[in-house]
């Protein structure tokens, strides 16, 4: 019948089924760049992929957040709802598989299937307590938190307003539950089941609470939320704004100076942390996935000039012909200085909104599979010009510093106005207002 049919790796029996089956992909590297990125320039092939990945939830009654073939169990924060939801969003579904992808991940978010570990606690508490024995609770947190955002947006797309609703106030007190505000200007920290802070608390201390990193790498991990986090940060310190936290950070200076230090944890010496102190910038630990959405939380916390100076310094010192400075990890760091490069970058699956950054290149020029041409132009571009002064549409002046997903699928141009000169205040020579 030249019908596609596939090997299910969920069935005991060894059966074959209708249709693709998508593996090989771990969400919690893939969902922040590669994912984003398909769905702009491969929309089609994105479309198979989504395809295979609701199958292997007809085969299995989940979709598995690290495959390989089968649900390989590794990683946290089943990050595969935020993608599916983005997908659902972006209309990457077909119209017969939409409202099965959305119970899907509405499912797996609820605890309706055994998916998400401690999720009894993280109902009743908003955050997962340290002592459970899943390890990781600040990090977990934080993605459930995130994919709550990302299912609540395509709950709001379906039309499910009641769902949507339960889901956003759920991430917006996980994220706040694990703000501890009193050390030190405001870190994202472990609790225990009764709601006290862990102590003595380690920022330095790798693993424990955080996922192949320490608080330092976990500090703005807010990204649906960062005007929340921006609005934190000032009401914890007075003084200090979220800007300065992000400068200590990239730097390793300011008022606290943390330098590159790091202590190892209960997994002792692991690649990433001497892969931070060697390649990387300060705490800013650019080879491996958690903080890769930092350098476009600068732009909402007020400060987008200082952003677009370690966009362009990370896209041409981490990386060159000859290598990277971390893992790939799914596809998952070419992406990001694919779409770093371009000058765009997508914060939170299931918004329609990518983030305007720095683009490197003079002009790029994309071919989309919908037969488009998205041309990316920044004439006179050049390592002293990293600050964007205006950015233009098909002829049109954004008056935000972002672009909707259907304007770059739509094709067109993309025109932006580059300068040596940082300009926070917008507009700066018409520019681009920072966020309204």
């Amino acid at each position: 019948s030249n019908q596609p049919v596939h090997y299910s790796p969920y069935d005991r029996t060894g059966r074959t089924f209708p249709g693709r089956l998508s593996s090989d992909s771990g969400f919690w590297d893939a969902h922040r760049t590669l994912y984003p990125l398909n769905s702009v320039i491969r929309a089609d092939q994105m479309s198979i992929q989504m395809e295979g990945w609701l199958n292997a939830y007809k085969d299995s009654g989940s979709i598995s957040g690290w495959a390989s073939p089968g649900n390989r169990g590794a990683m946290n924060g089943q990050m595969q709802d935020a993608s599916v939801a983005d997908a659902i969003v972006k209309g990457i579904f077909s119209e017969s598989d939409v409202g099965l992808a959305y119970q899907a991940i509405f499912e797996d978010v609820m605890g309706v299937k055994d998916g998400r570990k401690s999720i009894a606690e993280y109902q009743e508490l908003g955050y997962i307590p340290v002592g459970k024995g899943i390890g990781d609770e600040v990090s977990v947190t934080l993605n459930y938190a995130l994919a709550d955002y990302s299912v609540g947006l395509a709950a709001e797309h379906m039309g499910m307003k009641d769902n949507a609703s339960l889901l956003f106030a759920r991430s917006s007190k996980s994220w706040r539950a694990v703000w501890n505000p009193g050390y030190k200007g405001g870190f994202l920290a472990p609790k225990d089941e009764q709601g006290a802070w862990v102590t003595p608390f380690d920022e330095f201390g790798w693993g424990g609470a955080y996922t192949e990193a320490a608080a330092w790498q976990y500090r703005f991990y807010v990204p649906h939320d960062p005007l929340g986090l921006r609005d934190a940060y000032q009401n914890a310190s007075g003084a200090e704004k979220m800007c300065d936290f992000l400068h200590e950070t990239m730097t390793g200076h300011g008022r606290q100076k943390p330098g590159s230090v790091f202590h190892n944890g209960h997994w002792g010496l692991h690649h990433e942390q001497t892969e931070m102190v060697e390649n990387c910038f300060g705490q800013y630990e650019h080879n491996n996935q958690p903080v890769w959405h930092q350098l476009y939380m600068f732009a909402p916390a007020g400060c987008p000039a200082s952003g677009q100076y370690w966009l362009r310094q990370a896209m041409t010192r981490f990386y060159n012909p000859k290598t990277f400075n971390g893992d790939e990890d799914n596809g998952s760091m070419s992406a990001w200085f694919l779409l770093s490069s371009m000058g765009i970058y997508q914060l939170v699956p299931g918004s329609m909104r990518y983030s305007i950054g720095s683009p490197l290149y003079r002009k790029l020029s994309l071919l989309l599979d919908n037969g488009r041409r998205l041309e990316i132009v920044a004439a006179g571009n050049s390592r002293r010009t990293p600050c964007v002064h205006a950015v233009e549409y098909n002829g049109t002046p954004l008056t935000e510093l972002y672009i909707d997903y259907w304007q770059l699928r739509a094709g067109g141009t993309l025109s932006f106005t580059m300068g040596s000169k940082p300009c926070d205040e917008f507009p700066c020579a018409g520019g681009p207002k920072v966020f309204v």
